[in-house]
């Protein structure tokens, strides 16, 4: 252990509650005189926690009695767009250390309590109503709240635990019910108290230093410093005490803090052993730990906070000169980095001899967001749009929606996007129902509606088809066109058609690639024969799978190849067409002929006549001339 950590463990505390000002007419050492390389100080312990602070003066101004927290909250009017945050830390006025807030990016700077004696460590409640913080009033260190008003003074002042050691450190846990801290007499130990002062817990009780214990954002875990493992390392342990584990590994481990989303955790320690304390991330079961900010030489980084919507990390950079063997504080401002890429920050929060940054929000109010009505029907492919607004200053951050089909389970259609639509394609008659909500950029989130935002119904109408008639006899070697018409009337748009054709009554077979609204039937490629009677019959599907039922038997179209033709009139002995005449056909033709409404006929054969005899007849007539015809392709 080098000797400069060392003195930078002497200062920690010691830096908390010791004037911090080195001037030319006075320079307060505050620290003692640096021990030798490679050793440790016996009252090591008490060089890290020595005796507090400033002498309160005789006429300081002791708390009020405590009481029980009030409901009521007077409120100052928001302030301009984006300010929604605070935060709280000590200062120094030249006189003693007193408490302050300022905006999270900058302005409003307020001292929001000031008297005689010291307050310290000062973290806003997560309802935004009450102040922790730690002061010595009656001579000892004792935990106090306070009632809490945006930018303006605290009030109230009620202490919540007063022990024979100092409590320094209190932390509030994330629903507000609770506080850790810790005490410190002969070494250090941790503590809960709910926040009306009952149920005062002791957690640790090793004969190491345990203390800055800080609680996980789902209530369960608390990390903390400890000197169990030999340094000052990160631990972790269950919110009873139990389970304790170790997860940093760097020298120096002091003040750990929980990111909002619990998925990492800021700390201070000296990874590349110089003797300064950097910043320092890790996840919050200890793995992937890294620096994210190298202290400058004769520099400490103390206190990390978290900015309430994890973007930001604020800490304490304190500034050490060595003068004639003894150090001193030179300067102490509260500065800021993003925690992320691309963030809005302003670099330095706080001006000099600023200790003990805790941010916290103050805007609790949660966006409003809708989803406007949807028809009752929709086609199967539909938008869904959302929108809304945050009541308080800090702007949504981002949208969640959730989708529920069929009255089933909600499902999460997005859990992060901007303002915005998106499409969603379902079946026919299938019912979904939309919900939205928003998370602002201080955390809040809204409640997901009782009733759904929006309800609609996939339309579940099939298409409908028309064939075109077709010829009743088709040349054998010509193709047969299909033509047909269709109408959707549910508006999901036809995404493909099934054309089916039959032989002579057989089986139906499926004709591959119809597409748009026709399609060429090659016999020969089906091996059609002259004579074969072809059925066709077509159905059409849409965006929402809805599919057109299957005309009945024949099908939508028929047609019968033939390879020659016989046509002619049928006229009496008087030359006068004669109407349902029947013919006697020599050689036989593939149907029966008869004649028209002039009289005219045509008797179709196979490939092999090439002249036939028609003899006809009709009731009510004698023999009819006969026809003798050459038979010819059409």
């Amino acid at each position: 252990m080098t000797r400069a950590f060392l003195l930078r463990t002497a200062l920690l505390v010691f830096c908390l509650f010791a004037l911090p000002a080195l001037v030319a007419a006075q320079t307060l050492p505050v620290a003692p005189t640096p021990v030798p390389d490679g050793m440790i100080a016996a009252d090591a312990d008490a060089r890290i926690f020595p005796p507090l602070g400033l002498p309160v003066a005789p006429d300081a101004a002791a708390p009020a009695a405590p009481a029980a927290p009030t409901d009521a909250q007077p409120r100052t009017g928001w302030f301009e767009e984006g300010e929604w945050s605070r935060v709280l830390y000590r200062g120094f006025d030249g006189h003693d250390y007193d408490l302050y807030s300022v905006g999270g990016f900058g302005g409003y700077l307020r001292q929001v309590f000031d008297t005689p004696a010291m307050e310290a460590q000062p973290m806003l409640s997560p309802d935004a109503r009450q102040v922790a913080f730690v002061a010595d009033y009656d001579g000892d260190f004792d935990l106090y709240l306070a009632d809490y008003i945006v930018d303006g003074q605290l009030g109230n002042v009620r202490r919540l635990v007063d022990m024979p050691e100092n409590e320094y450190a209190p932390v509030w846990s994330a629903d507000g019910t609770k506080l850790t801290f810790y005490s410190f007499g002969d070494q250090g130990e941790i503590f809960t108290v709910r926040a009306d002062g009952s149920q005062l817990t002791r957690l640790t009780f090793d004969a190491a230093f345990d203390g800055y214990p800080t609680w996980s954002p789902d209530g369960q875990q608390i990390a903390f410093s400890s000197t169990r493992s030999g340094g000052y390392r990160i631990h972790v342990m269950n919110a009873d005490g139990s389970n304790v584990r170790q997860l940093s590994n760097q020298p120096g481990g002091l003040f750990p803090t929980w990111s909002p989303d619990g998925r990492a955790i800021a700390y201070s320690a000296d990874p590349d052993g110089d003797g300064w304390l950097d910043l320092m991330v890790m996840d919050a079961a200890g793995g992937n730990q890294r620096r994210v900010l190298n202290a400058n030489p004769a520099t400490d980084i103390q206190h990390p906070t978290w900015s309430p919507d994890g973007q930001q990390l604020a800490f304490a950079s304190v500034y050490y000169i060595s003068y004639y063997g003894n150090w001193y504080i030179t300067s102490a401002r509260i500065e800021t980095i993003c925690a992320v890429d691309d963030c809005y920050w302003v670099p330095i929060l706080a001006p000099d001899y600023s200790f003990d940054p805790a941010w916290g929000k103050i805007d609790l109010q949660p966006p409003s967001t809708t989803i406007p009505a949807l028809p009752a029907e929709s086609p199967a492919r539909f938008e869904v749009t959302w929108g809304g607004s945050d009541v308080g200053p800090a702007n949504i951050r981002h949208f969640q929606l959730q989708v529920q089909k069929n009255g089933g389970a909600w499902a999460d259609l997005h859990t992060d996007t901007g303002l915005g639509q998106v499409e969603v394609q379902g079946v026919g008659g299938d019912t979904f129902a939309f919900r939205s909500r928003g998370v602002d950029y201080a955390g809040n989130v809204e409640p997901w509606p009782a009733a759904p935002d929006a309800i609609t119904r996939v339309e579940s109408r099939p298409p409908v088809t028309e064939l075109q008639p077709l010829e009743a006899w088709t040349r054998y070697g010509a193709s047969i066109p299909l033509v047909w018409q269709s109408d959707e009337p549910g508006g999901s748009g036809i995404t493909g058609y099934l054309v089916q054709f039959r032989r002579n009554g057989g089986a139906w077979t499926n004709l591959p690639g119809a597409q748009g609204n026709g399609y060429d039937f090659v016999p020969e490629e089906w091996q059609a024969q002259t004579g074969d009677h072809i059925d066709f019959r077509l159905r059409a599907t849409d965006g929402a799978q809805n599919v057109e039922p299957w005309p009945p038997d024949p099908g939508d179209g028929s047609t019968t190849l033939f390879d020659r033709v016989a046509a002619g009139h049928v006229v009496d002995n008087a030359g006068t067409p004669v109407i349902g005449a029947t013919a006697e056909v020599t050689p036989a033709a593939l149907a029966a002929v008869s004649s028209g409404a002039q009289g005219d006929y045509a008797a179709y054969f196979g490939p092999a006549p090439t002249t036939a005899t028609l003899r006809w007849a009709k009731p009510g007539y004698g023999a009819l001339p006969p026809a003798g015809e050459t038979i010819s392709p059409r």
